[in-house]
């Protein structure tokens, strides 16, 4: 993605990645990208030194399933889906809970099959409980290719640092004193890139959304 001065666009093009117009130079996204990026190289830095618990790694699985039940409770109207009653589903969906609590770490892919049941009665393929169903199906699929590389985990440490060293890049990347405006000491709005100029207005005041580039900026030298 095309970038200038180390900063992201305000808007790109879903299908070519292009800037789109009018492209512009936000410093609050950007102030608030950096802030993000280096959260997740500490993230990355700090899953390397300690690596979560198998009973961690399911939290995420949970959640997934637990808004699964949420739709299945809402939906729950007697009837059948394909075959299936919304009571069929919930004992499977209570099964693979006490599969994720008991920290069988490969039992859940083996019950995930049972999660098929979940194909909605006649609503096309973005149907809730089938939507969230391929959801969760691609949770357990993470966490199986996880578990299986467990045993390199050297591998797994070298993909989360590399991620952290990318996210540190981009933001360290990002300038942000052509941004200040030079005779109030304030930073501007935004950049605009057509006119290569400041917007005329500046932010004033710490307590703005700015604040965290000011600290950003100031962090790293600009």
């Amino acid at each position: 993605m095309q970038r200038f001065r180390g900063h992201f666009f305000n808007w790109y093009d879903t299908h070519d990645l292009r800037p789109l117009d009018p492209a512009y130079i936000s410093t609050v996204d950007s102030g608030n990208l950096a802030g993000h990026l280096l959260a997740l190289e500490s993230a990355c830095r700090a899953w390397t030194a300690n690596p979560p618990s198998p009973r961690e790694r399911m939290r995420g699985i949970e959640d997934t399933l637990e808004h699964l039940q949420r739709v299945a409770r809402a939906q729950d109207d007697e009837r059948r889906n394909y075959g299936v009653s919304p009571r069929q589903l919930a004992a499977v969906v209570a099964q693979f809970r006490s599969s994720l609590q008991s920290n069988e770490g490969s039992s859940p892919a083996v019950r995930l099959a049972s999660l098929a049941l979940s194909n909605e009665r006649g609503e096309g393929p973005e149907a809730p409980l089938r939507r969230w169903s391929a959801m969760l199906i691609g949770n357990v699929a993470t966490h199986a290719r996880d578990v299986a590389e467990e045993a390199g985990r050297t591998r797994l440490d070298e993909r989360a640092a590399s991620l952290g060293r990318r996210a540190r890049g981009f933001a360290l990347a990002m300038e942000f004193g052509f941004l200040v405006e030079p005779e109030r000491q304030l930073l501007c709005i935004s950049f605009q890139m057509a006119a290569r100029t400041q917007d005329p207005s500046c932010y004033d005041l710490l307590a703005s959304e700015a604040r965290l580039a000011s600290f950003f900026a100031i962090a790293k030298g600009d």
